[in-house]
Formats: structure tokens, sequence, C-alpha cells
């Protein structure tokens, strides 16, 4: 087995929360000899150590030239990583000029990838000749191919990606809004038609793939179902207003007929809260909602004995259904679930454990895969160069849907979230590293005066794996929606010679942009 890459980390924290040593291993292992906290720790630690790779985030990527430098002055044979979020090319030569050898954005992540993803389709379609939504109907993996395995190595779940966007055209009225664009373009107006497709690998984790520190990222939830009949669960993911309070209880009544009224979801109490990963990266529903459906059917099974012993029956005589245990064939014989939960604490079985509550660790299979198709429509003022939202049409596929009011929450609150990089939010540094955008009269956050009236549709394709056939869905309008406004500004400029912009796509952008290509009107 060859060596371990011994590592040296410079703001180690930050690092080790971004999963660095995931991403450096490539199958070899790796052995962090060093943490460094400042410049001088960090030169000193090199000088000692002589490790095999540091890793540095600096704080302002200009001010780490210098560090970069001073590391590579004092190793012999090991290289500088430069973990940064800033995407100045500039700053980027600086750094491997100084002898970085490498320069990674630690923040590109899914919505980046997406919206590039998205941008070149675009762009293809366009220099192809071909309309954007029928380049993508040629390129996507059609129903049949599922489950899909990547070229990276993940297996797509299920999809059925050109069912999302023959329903987002249908809604729009697609092909009659390229009529009118057309109309409009011969009178000098500036309309565009931007579509996002994209697909979301969400619900970490695996325990074979996912870990923090050697911490597997399964959750688990904790059901009581009381002798009232009443119930509470414990549950390892933390609310942040998602409205778990809701989404929980209502697996729960599905499962075992008790009123959602009568069941308390407790979460983050330190004292008693089970073991779980927490809210992130959309995974509370694939993964904890999951444990909570399997560890609610185990105490259906065991209902299911103590239902047989109260009947006198066979428990494979014994039929499930609203909330209660029926004889075959004698519907008028039967026990609720709170007649159940009353004898488990009264009259249970010999041989059979009192009470009724249960405990479930869901390891899941593999990640979900929840998808989408977005459409935007807008409009530019040729003399101010404001770009205007007229309509903006959302299809979602998460799979199979628990409570439809928080879910178009949840994608309503990410439209605007995505609104934001999209058209006005951007935190710019001068030439000394300091923050240009420090207050909100500089840092432009939509308000509802700014966001358009979001329509939303859905498709369902459950997973096949996850026990209710769920998906993620917190996160994924923030992915589609800023590659569908981009696409939809490009499209308006593309007569002009315009291939891209880069977002936010503020007023002074496209303004400047209209003048040099000489069709502003003031």
């Amino acid at each position: 087995m060859s060596e371990p890459i011994r590592v040296l980390l410079v703001d180690a924290p930050t690092l080790v929360r971004r999963g660095l040593t995931a991403l450096l291993s490539r199958k070899r292992r790796l052995r962090v000899v060093g943490a460094a906290a400042t410049g001088s720790e960090a030169l000193a630690l090199a000088r000692f150590l002589q490790p095999d790779v540091v890793v540095v985030e600096p704080t302002v990527p200009e001010g780490g030239t210098a560090l970069v430098a001073g590391l590579c002055q004092e190793m012999v044979e090991g290289v500088v990583l430069v973990l940064t979020a800033n995407r100045d090319e500039a700053v980027a030569r600086r750094l491997l000029q100084a002898g970085a050898r490498g320069y990674l954005d630690k923040d590109c992540d899914l919505d980046d990838l997406v919206h590039a993803i998205e941008r070149m389709a675009d762009i293809a379609a366009h220099q192809l000749g071909i309309d954007p939504a029928e380049f993508r109907f040629r390129n996507f993996i059609q129903p049949d191919q599922f489950p899909y395995r990547s070229a990276t190595g993940w297996e797509y779940d299920s999809g059925n990606y050109p069912a999302a966007l023959r329903k987002a055209m249908e809604i729009i009225g697609y092909e009659e809004l390229r009529r009118e664009q057309a109309e409009r373009r011969a009178r000098g107006e500036l309309m565009g038609i931007g579509i996002s497709s994209f697909t979301e690998i969400v619900g970490a984790g695996p325990s074979h793939t996912f870990d923090i520190l050697g911490i597997k990222m399964f959750d688990s939830c904790e059901i009581r179902v009381h002798p009232t009949g009443s119930a509470i669960a414990r549950i390892g993911v933390q609310t942040q207003g998602q409205g778990h309070e809701t989404t929980f209880a209502q697996i729960i009544a599905e499962e075992l007929g008790i009123p959602a009224k009568d069941i308390t979801i407790e979460y983050g109490d330190t004292d008693t809260a089970p073991y779980g990963l927490g809210t992130y990266a959309s995974r509370s529903t694939p993964v904890a909602g999951a444990a909570t459906a399997v560890a609610a059917r185990k105490i259906r099974e065991k209902a299911r004995k103590i239902a047989a012993h109260l009947l006198e029956a066979n428990e494979e005589d014994l039929e499930w259904s609203n909330g209660r245990f029926s004889v075959k064939g004698s519907p008028d014989r039967f026990k609720t679930i709170q007649e159940i939960a009353f004898a488990a604490y009264t009259n249970h079985p010999p041989g059979l454990e009192a009470g009724l509550e249960a405990v479930d660790y869901y390891d899941p299979p593999n990640l979900t895969f929840p998808f989408g198709s977005y459409i935007c429509v807008v409009d530019i003022d040729r003399g101010t160069g404001e770009v205007k939202i007229r309509r903006f049409v959302a299809v979602d596929d998460c799979g199979n849907i628990i409570n439809p009011m928080i879910v178009d929450g949840q994608i309503h609150g990410g439209l605007t979230m995505g609104l934001a990089p999209a058209l006005y939010e951007a935190i710019t540094y001068d030439e000394n590293g300091n923050n240009q955008a420090g207050t909100f009269l500089d840092y432009l956050v939509p308000t509802a005066m700014e966001v358009p009236m979001w329509e939303t549709a859905k498709t369902v394709t459950p997973s096949p794996h996850h026990p209710l056939g769920a998906k993620g869905v917190g996160e994924s309008a923030t992915v589609g929606a800023p590659p569908a406004i981009a696409n939809a500004v490009v499209d308006a400029l593309w007569h002009l010679g315009v291939r891209h912009i880069d977002i936010p796509i503020t007023p002074p952008k496209v303004y400047a942009i209209l003048r040099e290509k000489g069709v502003a009107t003031a």
C-alpha cells in the first residue's frame, strides 16, 4: 500500500466542514499532520513538517499571495492548493504565479454546476440553430434508461425529464411565445425566453459513501404511542421553517392512523434527540422521513400481534385499513390503533413485550434525484437596462409529495432565492479587499415588489428505494431559477451578438451592452 498523503491544513475548521479530505483522497489514504490558524503558524509548520500538500484558505485571496509564496519557499517538495470562493481570474493568476499548484473554488456547488451546464446547453442550441427546448429533448436521459449510472459512478434512481419540460411548455404556451418574440423583435423590442432543466442529488447519505470525520450520515427516529393513543416522535433533523412538525406528523398519521393533531414531533433537544446528522442539502425527508416511516411500520407490525390477541384471530387473517385492524371477511370485528395502544399497556399477549414504541436507524441505499424544468419570460427596457420577469413557470418532481402546501412554500422560497443572485445580489470588493456591499443599501435583496407571480406545477416520479417514494425539494428551485433567468436575458439579446452575461445581470450591465450595440433609447 502506498504511503499516505501528509496534509497540512490552514484554517482547518472550514476545510473540514467542506469535506476537503474526501476531495483530495483520490483513493489514497490521507493523514493530516498539522493545522494552522494563522499565516505565521502555517509557515512554521510547513518548515518543520515538510508535508506533501498544504491546503490554505486565505480570508482575502489577494493577501494570500504572499502566504502562498512563503509556503512554497519553506517546503522542499510539497505543493500548495488554494481553496477560495474568489472567482477573479486575475487573483487566480497571481496565486498560481506565487507557486500554488491548484486553485479550488470552495463554493462550486450544484447551483454553479447546473448554471454552467444550462448556459452551455443554450449556447450550443443557438449556435446549432436548434430550439433550446428541442436541444434538451434530444439530450435528456430517457425514462426507460433508469436507473441510470452516470460517468462519475452515481446511479440516478428515477426520472422523467421530458415530461417535466413538456408540462412547463404547455403551461406557459411556449410555441405562441416564440411567435410573439419574433414579432416583438421585428419591432425592436427585447423579449427573451429561457429554459433550465436540472437534476439534483440529495439525501446524504448512504453510509458506504458519506460520513463526517468518520461518523456515518444516516438518521434515526424514535416513536412512542401512549396508552391514550396519542404519540410522540423524536427526530434527528432540525426544523428551520420547513414545517417538519407538520410533515413528520403526517407520515406517522398515514402509517398508523393516529390523527396528526395527536402526534407531537420533538427535535433539537440535545437531552433527548436521537442520532442524526442534521438538516441541510434537502436530506430531511429522504433520510429522517424514511426513518420515521419505517419506525411507524415497526409499530404497526407489533400492533398487528396485539390486535390478533384481542380479536382471537391469526395475524395473517387481519387486514389494515384506516387506522384499524379487522378480520378478513368480517369487517365488523376490528380494533382501532387507539384500542390497541391501550391494550399494549394493559392487556398485551403473553410473551410479547409491553408498550408500543419503535426506533429505526435508516441508512439509505442510495441518494434521491429530484429534478425539474423551468421556463422564464423576460422583457428588457431599452431605456434603463432593467430586466422584468413577465412569467416564470416551475415544474418540479420530488417524487411522492407528503404535503403539497409545504412543498409549494419551499419552491416559492427557493425561486425567490434563485432570483436574487440572478438579478440582484453580489458581494464585491475593491482593489484593496474592502467589501463594497456591506449594507443592504449596496447589497440588493429582492422584495415583494421585485418578485414575480411564480407559477408552479408538478410531475411525480417516485423514488424506487425510498419507503415513501419521496425525494428532497428544499433546494431545487435555488438550483433551477438562476440559469432560467440568465438564459432568458441572453436569449433576448442573442440577435445582437450577446452570448453570455455574468450574474447578477444588473441594469447597468445590460444598459452598457445596449449602448455598445447601439440599441439603447436613452
